[in-house]
Formats: structure tokens, C-alpha cells, sequence
């Protein structure tokens, strides 16, 4: 997998790539079509996390992670008119399940009831020379739209709505 998702299901397109496994379709002779996805984001913010980045991240126990699907080896990848599926073919398809999961990563250390679910991040901007008094706007409120608990009422989710209500980041405030 490495550190994106590819061409991975879950309960929904993730955070870091991969397709919502409920719109996979089974052709046989190793052909599949699922809605078109991103193999290393879904639009950023747009996207919750999936039931399994959740678990990984120490929101939420295993036995929420419905099994789900990756394929490697992948070729022949097409999308139809609109670009809303694609078809591709993989040589290599292998299914999970919280079993699986256990026995490949281990269990998780520590445990969602004793992971942290609470972060605090600093933005910086790093640019070539010094922001205009509009984009320092931008990039306030963007932090304070990640950082609010609560819905935003906008088209990208903000950390605590990703994560179902399950985290919160607080921005600045060192």
C-alpha cells in the first residue's frame, strides 16, 4: 500500500486515496469497475476519513472496519464518458477483513479508548516572498474552519466532522 491508498476499498473514498467499496463491480477474469477515485487523495478535505483510517489513527475499535478490498498489479485502466467509473484489471486482489487486519499490523498499541483524539497543529507559510493581506485571510480562516468543532456548513470537512466527531485539532494557541 504504501503511504496512500491506491487502489484500495473502504467504507467510503479515503483521505489518502481509494475508492468507496461499495461501488465495486466484479466482472471476472480479473476485471472490476468501480466510481472513478483518486489513488493518492480524494479532493483533500472533501472526503471523511474511511473506517479504517479511523482505526489506524485510534478513533474507533476494529470491529467498525467493514472488510474491504486492494488490488495491485493493476492495468488497463479506463473511464467511462464522464469519467464517473473506472474499469481496470488486476492480477492481484486481496480481500480484508478485521482478521486479516489483526494478523498482518498486530493489535493497535494503544488501544482506541487510549489513543489521542485531541491534537494541536501550527500552520506556517513558506513562500518566496511575503503574503498579501487577502491570502493571510485565506489561510486564517481555512485554519479556523479545520480547527472548528462542529459542522462548517461548507463542501470540505473539517477535522472534527472527518473524523465523525471523534477527534479535534486546535490551530495555534501555543
Amino acid at each position: 500500500m504504501g503511504g496512500h491508498w491506491g487502489f484500495l476499498g473502504g467504507s467510503n473514498k479515503g483521505q489518502l486515496g481509494g475508492f468507496d467499496q461499495s461501488t465495486l463491480i466484479d466482472h471476472g477474469g480479473n476485471s472490476y469497475t468501480v466510481e472513478a477515485f483518486g489513488e493518492f487523495s480524494n479532493g483533500g478535505n472533501g472526503v471523511p476519513y474511511t473506517e479504517f483510517e479511523l482505526y489506524l489513527m485510534g478513533m474507533t475499535t476494529l470491529s467498525s472496519v467493514s472488510p474491504f478490498d486492494g488490488f495491485q498489479e493493476v492495468s488497463s485502466q479506463e473511464y467511462n464518458d464522464d469519467y464517473s467509473k473506472i474499469t481496470f484489471n488486476s492480477a492481484l486482489k486481496t480481500s480484508y477483513t478485521q482478521s486479516s487486519i489483526e494478523s498482518t499490523l498486530g493489535k493497535r498499541i494503544p488501544s482506541h479508548l487510549d489513543s489521542q483524539k485531541d491534537f494541536r497543529a501550527l500552520v506556517l507559510a513558506i513562500t518566496p516572498s511575503d503574503l498579501s493581506d487577502e491570502e493571510w485571510t485565506i489561510l486564517d480562516n481555512a485554519a479556523i474552519d479545520y480547527g472548528e468543532i462542529g459542522s462548517n456548513e461548507n463542501n470540505l470537512y473539517n477535522f472534527w466532522e472527518a473524523t465523525n466527531g471523534k477527534g479535534t485539532i486546535t490551530i495555534g494557541d501555543f
